[in-house]
Formats: structure tokens, C-alpha cells, sequence
């Protein structure tokens, strides 16, 4: 239903442009290289066909994640950049409301948690049809999904909304509402996800110590790392002291001090290896994303690896450079400038972290999320004219 609605899109975005009720569109230069990226696609298809590889028609179905993509991030990036004035509230509104939805998020998962009403039985195993086994009544360690259906995922996106929250708070502490921090925190904490810790622990911590504010701010960073180091070892202890919130949550972080003994890293390090070797006989352009040939790469389970495999190093430049180059192709000249940029820059490292062991960028779920906030930063590249019979250029 999903594709069949992106379809829809199209045809009205066509339909409106010619008849001339398109709005004077900006084209940023992430959406230039989401263009670029449909050149490498036919490329690394075309070079893992030539390897012999089970390549088809339906490989070009990426152009649907694509052509969603672009429209998503038009709509965000054109929201923001509608005028010259009042671009922060606009960027805050879609910050306030991206916490807002998670903290909605965040309700459905204490439900889901505790099992409120037994509703988990009733609408899990149609929101998480491989995961809704540890919602079930008796499961001793449950992980919750939310409405996105995977554990990490959901943490994920959590992690994204605290560290929104950070940076609001770190501008105006009366733009956000205190409560929601532990809320949020705590539903992230129940989906046991130890990838998505890392991204809210890393994404803030950037954030704090990048921000330029005035020099209170700057005493307030060296107290609060004191602060944090004594609390991480004051809940370690905790934790550590008491059987069940061990049992139900730490043993799980805990395993992080082994990683060779740790079943999840094992089996994702055998499927490294084959997604290794067959970058290696396309190192330039990969060999494609085969989406039907899970029997020979299996789950890449490194969205790093992934593009390589896939796409080559051809694939992952391109990537670098839609993460990073409307963040240091434009100069800072004032400290509004530079603190969206850091924002931009803790969304990005917390995302290129989460990278190594899970997917974003190929994700239809997550990739959306992570548009709507890098859209608060970018350079306008063209402009659509509003008259459908001519297009300026920038």
C-alpha cells in the first residue's frame, strides 16, 4: 500500500507542475545526490549482473524508496526554508512535534511493557509479526516495538527524540517540557536495544560539547560530566546490586564487555565476511542490492558493509557526501549557524555509529526520520520557477 500511495504522489506532483500551481520549490544538494544515486544503482546492478548474479527487472523497485525519499525531504526542507524569516520556529516546531510523537510512542510502549488490559495479544502480532513473541504473557525478558515493529528500531528513533530534546533544552529551557526526557528515556531503556544507548549517549554528548552558547554553558559542561560519570556508577551499582532489574535489563548491556562471546556478534560476523568477499570482486561499483538473493549474502547486518557490497566505494563516497557536504561546504559565521550544524553533526555520528550493526539509509521505516532532521540543514542548490514554462537556476 505503501508503494501504491508513492505512486500517487508522483502523478500529483506532475499534475500540479503543469499547471503551473507547483510551489517556487527549492532543490537542496541532498536531494541533487539522491538524483546521483540513481546513477549508481543501474551501475552496480549492471556490474553484479556481469559477475552473473541474480539480477532482474524488479532491482529497479529501489527507485520507489527513492522517488519517497526525495519527496519527503523536498516537503521538510522546503518547510524550513520557506522564507528567510522565522526559520528557527520553524525548525523548532518540527523538533517540538517529532518528541511530542514519541512520547506518544513512548505510552504505547509502557502498554506493551506491562501488558495493560492484555492488549498485546490482540494488535502485536500484526505490528511485529517476527518479534511479538517476547510480548507475549510468560516471555521473562519482554523488548518492545512500539507501532514500528522492531525493537531496535523503536529505540532507535527514541534515541533521535532525546537528542532533539537536548538540543532544545540546550537553546531555551522553557521550550521543552522536562517531563518528557525520562518518559522517553525509560521507554528506550524497554526495548533493550544497547545500539540505540550508544546513539542517544554519543548524538548528546557531541551536541553538549559542541554547543556554543555563552561561558556558563561552558562551566555547566565540565559539572555535568562530573555529575554523569557519578550517576552512571551510582545506577551501575544499583543495577548490579538488585537480581531483577539485572535480570530484566543490565545482563543484556553487560554482554558488551565480551563481544567474542556474544551470540549476536558472532552471527553477525560471518555474514561480514560474505559481504566482504563479494565487495572484493567489485570493489568500485558492488554488485548491486539483490534484494532476492538473501541465500548467498544473507542479512549484511552492517549497513557499511552493505554499501560496499552493494554499491562499492563508489556507494559509500556517495554516502559520505550526502551526510556531510551541506555541513562543511557552507562557512559559520554567526553561533545560530554553527549550533543547527552541530545538531545536524550529533544526529549524523550517533547514525553512523547505529550503521555498523543495523540499516538507516535502506530502511523505508527508519531513513524518514532521519531526513526530516538532517532537512533543518542544508544548501539550496536550484529553484522551480512557479511558472511551469521555465526553471531558474541558482
Amino acid at each position: 500500500m505503501e508503494e501504491v500511495y508513492i505512486v500517487f504522489l508522483m502523478f500529483l506532483v506532475l499534475f500540479l507542475i503543469n499547471n503551473g500551481s507547483f510551489w517556487n520549490v527549492q532543490i537542496p544538494v541532498r536531494v541533487v545526490l539522491l538524483i546521483v544515486f540513481s546513477i549508481i544503482i543501474i551501475l552496480s546492478i549492471g556490474a553484479g549482473a556481469f559477475l552473473g548474479l541474480p539480477s532482474s527487472l524488479l532491482d529497479f523497485t529501489k527507485y520507489i524508496w527513492l522517488f519517497k525519499s526525495i519527496v519527503i525531504y523536498l516537503i521538510f526542507y522546503n518547510y524550513v526554508y520557506l522564507s528567510e524569516g522565522g526559520r528557527d520556529h520553524r525548525r523548532e516546531y518540527i523538533l517540538k512535534n517529532f518528541i511530542k510523537f514519541s512520547l506518544l510512542s513512548s505510552l504505547i510502549c509502557f502498554q506493551q511493557y506491562f501488558d495493560l488490559f492484555d492488549l498485546n495479544s490482540f494488535y502485536v502480532p500484526i505490528v511485529a509479526p517476527t518479534q511479538y513473541e517476547t510480548l507475549m504473557p510468560g516471555y521473562p525478558i519482554p523488548r518492545v516495538v512500539g507501532m514500528l515493529g522492531n525493537p531496535n528500531v523503536q529505540g532507535f528513533v527514541l534515541a533521535l527524540s532525546l537528542i532533539c530534546f537536548v538540543y532544545l533544552l540546550l537553546q531555551n529551557r522553557k521550550q521543552v517540557n522536562i517531563y518528557y526526557f525520562p518518559a522517553i528515556f525509560s521507554a528506550m531503556i524497554m526495548t533493550l536495544s544497547r545500539s540505540s544507548l550508544i546513539v542517544f549517549v554519543v548524538g548528546s554528548s557531541v551536541l553538549f560539547f559542541l554547543y556554543k552558547k555563552n561561558k556558563r554553558l561552558v562551566f555547566y559542561k565540565f559539572s555535568l560530566l562530573l555529575i554523569f560519570a557519578l550517576l552512571a556508577y551510582v545506577i551501575y551499582w544499583f543495577l548490579k546490586e538488585n537480581d531483577v532489574f539485572y535480570d530484566l535489563i543490565f545482563r543484556r548491556f553487560e554482554r558488551l564487555e565480551d563481544v567474542s562471546e556474544e551470540t549476536s556478534f558472532t552471527s553477525r560476523y560471518s555474514q561480514w565476511q560474505i559481504n566482504i568477499e563479494y565487495f572484493m570482486k567489485s570493489p568500485i561499483f558492488g554488485v548491486g542490492p539483490l534484494p532476492r538473493s538473501e541465500g548467498i549474502f544473507g542479512a549484511a547486518d552492517n549497513e557499511w558493509l552493505f554499501f560496499l557490497r552493494a554499491y562499492g566505494v563508489v556507494g559509500v563516497s556517495w554516502l559520505l557526501l550526502f551526510f556531510f557536504l551541506p555541513i562543511f561546504a557552507s562557512p559559520s559565521k554567526i553561533v545560530k549557524d554553527w549550533n543547527v550544524k552541530v545538531f545536524s553533526v550529533a544526529i549524523l555520528f550517533a547514525s553512523c555509529l547505529y550503521m555498523i550493526p543495523a540499516a538507516i539509509v535502506t530502511s523505508t521505516t527508519v531513513f524518514p526520520f532521519l531526513l526530516i532532521l538532517l532537512s533543518n540543514y542544508d544548501i539550496s542548490k536550484y529553484s522551480l520557477a512557479k511558472s511551469p514554462s521555465h526553471c531558474d537556476i541558482m
